[in-house]
């Protein structure tokens, strides 16, 4: 499962969102996906990172502080 960081708080990120199966992006540590809302509607996208391919997380913590 992946998670959402919202008010120092950590949800499932499948709890709010329906993610499509279909991959709009690749890259070497992940895929981006659309994701719809599942009350609301709204289309994102979500970013599913392989976590056996990150050695350093903190290199990470710019594009998670973006999201």
């Amino acid at each position: 499962k992946s998670l959402n960081r919202q008010k120092e708080e950590y949800t499932i990120v499948e709890d709010n969102y329906d993610i499509g199966e279909k991959i709009i992006d690749s890259h070497a540590n992940g895929s981006i996906f659309k994701a719809v809302h599942k009350k609301t509607g709204l289309v994102r996208s979500v970013k599913k990172i392989k976590k056996r391919r990150i050695k350093d997380p903190t290199k990470y913590l710019n594009e998670l502080e973006f999201m």
